[in-house]
C-alpha cells in the first residue's frame, strides 16, 4: 500500500512546490487573481529585450489565449493542467474583457517529469477565435500551428509566416524543442457567470463587448494594447 501511495504523494508535493507563491487576495470580480497573473506575464514578455515580434503579433491577431501557468505532472500520467484567459482583438489592436478557459488537455510538449511553462497563444483567424469562444478549439485538426519560445518568435515574424495558431512560450520547463497539440481548452462557464452574471455568454463578452464596465481587466487590456509603454 505504501509503495502505491508514495508516487502520487510525491507528485502532489512537487506540484505544490512549483506553483508560484499565492498572491494576496485582491479586491475585484471573480477570476481577478488569474487576470492579474496574465497581466504580469504579458508585461514580462513584452519588456524582455522589447521583443517587437510580440508587438506585431498582438496587432495582427484576432484574439489571444494567455496561459499564466501550465503544469505537467509526470507521476500523474503526464497530465497538463492550468487555466487561461481568452480575449478578442479589434482592428485597432485593442482587446476585449477576458473569458476563462480550463487547459486540461493541452500539450505544450514539455518533457516527462514535472515542469511548468507559460505563454501567449495567438489566434490569427476569425475562425480559430470563434472556435475558442465556443470552447471547441482543437489543435489536433488540420489547423496550421506553430510554437516557439520567446527568443525564437522574431524569426517567424521576419519570415512573414502566418499560421492560424501561433504559441509564444516562456522557455521555463521547455527542453529540446516545442510542440503544441491537444483539444482540452474548455470554457469555464462557472467563472464566466460569476464574473459577468447569469446568462452572460462568451460572445457577449468577446464580440458584443457588453461588459466593458466590469472592473478589473483594464491593466491587462493596457498591457496588450499598442500603448502598453504609456503610463496608466
Amino acid at each position: 500500500m505504501k509503495r502505491e501511495i508514495l508516487p502520487a504523494l510525491l507528485a502532489l508535493l512537487l506540484l505544490a512546490a512549483c506553483h508560484p507563491a499565492p498572491r494576496p487576495v485582491q479586491p475585484g470580480p471573480p477570476g481577478q487573481a488569474l487576470v492579474d497573473q496574465a497581466e504580469d506575464l504579458v508585461r514580462r514578455m513584452r519588456t524582455k529585450d522589447h521583443d517587437q515580434a510580440l508587438d506585431v503579433l498582438l496587432a495582427e491577431a484576432k484574439g489571444v489565449i494567455i496561459v499564466p501557468a501550465l503544469f505537467r505532472a509526470g507521476y500523474l500520467g503526464g497530465v497538463d493542467m492550468g487555466q487561461g484567459l481568452l480575449l478578442a482583438g479589434d482592428a485597432a489592436g485593442l482587446y476585449s474583457e477576458p473569458v476563462f478557459l480550463s487547459m486540461g488537455g493541452l500539450n505544450f510538449g514539455m518533457q516527462a517529469g514535472l515542469q511548468r511553462t507559460s505563454g501567449i497563444i495567438f489566434l490569427m483567424s476569425r475562425e480559430t477565435l470563434e472556435a475558442a469562444a465556443r470552447g471547441a478549439l482543437s489543435l489536433d485538426t488540420n489547423l496550421s500551428v506553430a510554437a516557439f519560445t520567446l527568443g525564437e518568435a522574431h524569426s517567424l515574424v521576419m519570415a512573414g509566416q502566418t499560421p492560424e495558431v501561433i504559441a509564444v512560450l516562456s522557455p521555463e520547463g521547455i527542453y529540446g524543442g516545442v510542440a503544441l497539440s491537444g483539444s482540452g481548452m474548455r470554457l469555464d462557464s462557472t467563472l464566466l457567470a460569476a464574473r459577468y452574471g447569469t446568462g452572460a455568454t462568451a460572445a457577449d463578452v468577446l464580440f458584443e463587448r457588453r461588459y466593458y464596465a466590469v472592473p478589473g481587466a483594464e491593466r491587462l487590456q493596457h498591457a496588450l494594447s499598442p500603448f502598453w509603454k504609456d503610463a496608466m
